[in-house]
């Protein structure tokens, strides 16, 4: 079962199927509950196909998922390691590329070690 372009698993309720979908917050997430109707709790595998096939029709359309999310950021990041430039170095050693203190808290680039990793595996 997909929504968006997102492989979900259909036992689990439409909430916790619709937080799986990257780029989905809160906020929209409540709003398109509230345009399905029912319950929230509601297993995907209760709910009727053409209902389903909506929602994933709506979330294509309206809205900016997964890889159309992702693609800009990774393009960013592998333009800086090709360029060599300072922050391309610091993303590649997983460290903080803004001017955070290094000695007792290194911590704020945590997040983008992953996919300095994956740039960096792409180009060799």
């Amino acid at each position: 079962m997909f929504l968006g372009k997102k492989k979900v698993d259909i036992e689990l309720s439409v909430k916790t199927a619709l937080f799986s979908v990257f780029g989905l917050g809160k906020t929209r997430i409540n709003y398109l509950l509230s345009k399905l109707g029912g319950s929230r709790l509601t297993p995907l595998i209760n709910i009727h196909q053409n209902k389903l096939d909506g929602l994933s029709a709506k979330i294509l359309k309206h809205y900016s998922t997964e890889n159309d999310l992702k693609t800009p950021v990774r393009k960013l990041l592998q333009s800086h390691y090709l360029n060599g430039s300072y922050k391309g170095i610091r993303f590649t050693q997983g460290l903080p590329a803004n001017g955070q203190r290094t000695k007792t808290n290194a911590n704020t680039a945590g997040r983008i070690r992953r996919v300095a990793v994956a740039i960096k595996t792409k180009k060799t």
